[in-house]
């Protein structure tokens, strides 16, 4: 009898075992899945899109070396690493005197340029007038005078004829000597010859000037433009050449392109520089941009012109806006901290901090939190 019931008794127990063991696995079963229907519905954008977002980043760090556009011996180095400066504020100088005899000496050279090129001018013109005179001809008063001159030396070379004439018929009858006839005849034909020139004189003035003095003309014409250009030209080349000179002493003195903090100081004053030799590193301070990273599920969060709040590990708050959302998928930088796994694709952003001011240090991490 005994022996019966303690059978019962074990078999009621095996049972009893049994059905706690499967309902312990159905209420697992159970757990999983609300866990995966909770999961589920918050990658598929359910409460996660009512809820603030949170991305890890840090300050950009944009720098710039700054250098003369000249070489030269470094005369003053006016600020040191750490140094806060401001945009247009002289850095550094460079000993100037070379760049400045170098200047007086361009300015000499484009005043004598100018006197050449006034000179040429002055040739030109007088080129010129004597080409207009040959290509009019002679005028009519020349003319009329040419024409009254001869009028006049007929009328003495007619009387010398008479003269000459009563003189001839006086020796024949031993009047006069034949000396003075001989006299009166040199002074008849001497005045024949003056009208003979004259006449030729005449014939010349209405004629006009020769086809060879008129191209003479325009050839010296054409030689005294050419003069003027070639003054002109070189007068042109004066002046780049003082510009040249006047902006290579500008650049002995090096100025801060914006506000910056001084990283580096590399040179020191007395050394002999190269143009482009590097002689200081800056820190930009303006914009200050913020890189993050998000994940590409929560994508659609973000885009340009979206107000974000930052805020560093010390507790300060800036404001800013999303200006860039790279179109370009890649894979978490390690150096980026992120509770998402590390092979997720994200998006790196580009954030634009408003009015930047202490405590946003390049390079120094933040967090970005954006609101829906």
């Amino acid at each position: 009898m005994h022996g019966n019931l303690d059978a019962i008794s074990t078999n009621r127990y095996n049972e009893t075992k049994e059905e706690r063991g499967v309902k312990k696995a159905l209420i697992m079963l159970l757990a999983a899945a609300v866990c995966g229907g909770v999961l589920a519905w918050y990658l598929s954008g359910g409460e996660g899109k009512n809820r603030e977002l949170a991305l890890n980043g840090h300050v950009d760090i944009r720098s710039v070396q700054v250098s003369f556009r000249v070489p030269g011996r470094l005369a003053s180095l006016r600020v040191d690493e750490g140094a806060a400066v401001k945009a247009g504020e002289e850095l550094a100088r460079l000993d100037a005197e070379p760049y400045r005899l170098a200047r007086d000496q361009a300015q000499a050279s484009l005043h004598s340029a100018e006197v050449s090129v006034e000179q040429a001018r002055q040739a030109r013109k007088a080129a010129d007038a004597v080409l207009a005179l040959r290509q009019a001809g002679y005028r009519s008063e020349q003319i009329d005078a040419a024409r009254a001159t001869l009028a006049s030396l007929l009328v003495a070379r007619d009387n010398e004829k008479r003269e000459f004439e009563r003189y001839q018929s006086l020796v024949s009858q031993s009047v006069v000597s034949q000396q003075e006839y001989e006299a009166a005849e040199r002074r008849y034909r001497s005045q024949a010859a003056e009208v003979e020139a004259q006449e030729a004189r005449l014939a010349e003035l209405k004629a006009g000037y020769r086809s060879e003095e008129i191209s003479q003309a325009e050839a010296e014409a054409a030689a005294a433009a050419a003069a003027v250009r070639q003054a002109e030209a070189q007068v042109e080349q004066a002046r780049a050449a003082l510009a040249q000179a006047e902006l290579n002493l500008s650049d002995t003195i090096l100025s801060a392109p914006s506000d910056a903090i001084v990283m580096t100081r590399t040179v020191e004053p007395g050394t002999m520089l190269a143009a482009g030799s590097g002689v200081l590193t800056l820190s930009l301070r303006h914009p200050v941009w913020v890189r993050a990273y998000i994940d590409e599920p929560l994508l659609d969060r973000v885009f340009p012109g979206k107000r974000v709040r930052i805020q560093t590990d010390g507790g300060k708050s800036f404001s800013g806006t999303i200006g860039f959302v790279s179109p370009q998928a890649e894979f978490t930088p390690k150096t980026v901290e992120s509770a998402e796994i590390r092979t997720t694709l994200v998006y790196r952003l580009r954030i634009i901090v408003d009015e930047p001011c202490e405590g946003l240090n390049q390079g120094a991490p933040v967090t970005v939190h954006l609101d829906d």
